[in-house]
């Protein structure tokens, strides 16, 4: 049994993994926001799944939830956004692009994993390895 980890830049390197998607595709394991300081923080999903070659994996998914309850009609009224929020819409160039946005990364890949495992025992092997080797650890789940 090997796990492989991609935490850091490049951020690619586990990608070549993605290929087909067997038995239903992604699985949610788990979601919230991570934070190492006062800066540096956010929201992240990870989810799971085991593709055509039966090596599991976890993928990283990030987002800009901050953005969830504006409404183009608070941009149209003025209504008070702060830093973050504006330039993330500036970035993407709409509000609408800016709230669709995904940045998706295979973290963790799982070799040789028991027949035995299911999505949820194979995730939360790869989320905790993830997370022992300094990747982002969720703090406070999103209910």
């Amino acid at each position: 049994m090997e796990i492989k980890l991609c935490i850091d830049y490049p951020d690619d390197a586990l990608e070549v993994h993605r290929g087909l998607i067997d038995n239903g595709g992604w699985v949610d394991l788990i979601d919230g926001y991570w934070g190492d300081d006062t800066y540096h923080n956010g929201y992240r999903e990870y989810s799971v799944a085991n593709n055509a070659d039966g090596i599991w994996l976890l993928n990283s998914c990030d987002r800009y939830e901050y953005l969830d309850d504006v409404t183009e009609e608070d941009l149209e009224e003025g209504s008070f956004l702060n830093d973050d929020q504006l330039q993330a819409i500036f970035d993407h160039g709409s509000l609408k692009a800016a709230q669709d946005m995904r940045y998706n990364r295979i973290v963790a890949v799982g070799i040789g994993f028991p027949s035995s495992y299911n999505w949820e025992i194979a995730g939360n092997k790869l989320y905790k390895a993830v997370v022992d080797a300094g990747g982002k650890e969720i703090i406070q789940i999103e209910m």
